[in-house]
Parts: structure tokens; sequence; C-alpha cells
């Protein structure tokens, strides 16, 4: 069964080729989220194995602020696994899959 991982990206371009890289082994299966409160809705909804996390992002939360003290109860104290810098990384997605 392929592990799930959120990948939160407000740039669609970015968003769509690092989903496309990280799936391409069928290893795993990868959730955008546009914002940080999109990204805590897909986590109540379920627990990713990992969430990939670009730190500039509209909306309430930045990257950073979603990981703070608002957000500690979905986020660490569930033992999610936060990668910030998405952007950054982009490069690095193939030695994911």
């Amino acid at each position: 069964m392929a592990e799930e991982i959120l990948l939160v990206e407000d740039i669609e371009a970015h968003a769509k080729k690092a989903k496309e890289i990280i799936e391409e082994g069928g290893k795993y299966v990868v959730h955008i989220a546009k914002s940080g409160e999109e990204a805590l809705e897909e986590i109540r909804r379920s627990i990713p194995a990992l969430i990939v996390l670009d730190v500039e992002l509209p909306g309430k939360f930045d990257g950073f602020q979603l990981l703070s003290h608002q957000s500690k109860m979905l986020v660490l104290d569930k033992g999610l696994k936060p990668l910030v810098g998405a952007r950054f990384l982009l490069a690095d997605f193939r030695t994911l899959a």
C-alpha cells in the first residue's frame, strides 16, 4: 500500500511537478494543499507519513506558523514528520521516489 505524503505548496507548477516525481515510483500518494488552512484540513482527515512544507504560503498560516503552537496539537503531537522548504527541495524529490 502506498504511503501518503502531504505537499503544502501554493505554486501550482511546483506542486504538480513534485507530485509527478514523487508518485512515479508508485510507493507514495501525494495530496496537495495550497495554504496552511488547507493543510490543517488535510491533516484532520488523514495523518500523512510525511509533510513537505513550503515556508511562504498565502492565508492565515505560513509554513512556520503551521508548525507553531497554534497547530502543535495537529502537527507535532501526532508524530507527523514535516520537511520545511519545499521550493528548494524540488530538485531532490527523485531521491524519495
